[in-house]
């Protein structure tokens, strides 16, 4: 912990209150094992401290002043560990719980984003359209007469005789994977 976040990891939040007043609260956790090792058997120090706050130019809180109440807890790292396992399993529990609400969220976002480029396209278009009512690229390679068009998939085109799903295997690279059930089969008969 202390390699990697300098001893020190902080995390700063907070809100506004319904008086008004904007509360900030800060989050650390600490490695320090005290003066001559003192604290050795619980080196690590949780705080918690509430204050207040103002709002930053970019909408965040920040402390402003000394905390009016202030939380500190000493931790082996025996429970240290359990509580970060404690607060992962919590963290992926809300996860999975609020995953369709995450998901649509997502989705939504992404259908506004599509929605505005398929705006700009057309508006686009109305200004550069040629007779058929596409815009005009220049320097777009023409498809060959009798060609079959690319796929939008890995491996391009299909061939004959082989399935759709069938992934591309050299030889060489066939004996370096994992044969799959069928595959097995084949190979003991």
């Amino acid at each position: 912990f202390a390699g990697v976040t300098g001893g020190r990891w902080e995390k700063y939040g907070g809100s506004q209150r319904d008086d008004g007043s904007i509360e900030s609260r800060t989050f650390s956790i600490e490695w320090d094992e005290g003066d001559g090792g003192r604290f050795a058997r619980y080196p690590y120090r949780i705080s918690i401290a509430n204050g207040p706050g103002k709002k930053t130019s970019t909408g965040g809180v920040a402390p402003d002043g000394p905390a009016r109440s202030l939380l500190s807890m000493r931790l082996p790292e025996s429970d240290m560990i359990k509580v970060m396992l404690t607060l992962g399993d919590y963290i992926h529990s809300y996860e999975t719980a609020h995953h369709h609400r995450i998901v649509a969220d997502r989705v939504r976002l992404l259908r506004d984003k599509l929605a505005d480029r398929a705006e700009r396209a057309e508006s686009f278009g109305d200004r550069g359209a040629t007779n058929s009512g596409a815009p005009v690229r220049a320097n777009r390679p023409v498809q060959p007469a009798g060609q079959p068009a690319l796929q939008a998939i890995p491996g391009g085109a299909q061939r004959q005789g082989r399935s759709s799903n069938a992934p591309v295997i050299a030889n060489s690279e066939r004996a370096r994977i994992t044969p799959l059930r069928g595959e097995r089969a084949e190979k003991a008969v």
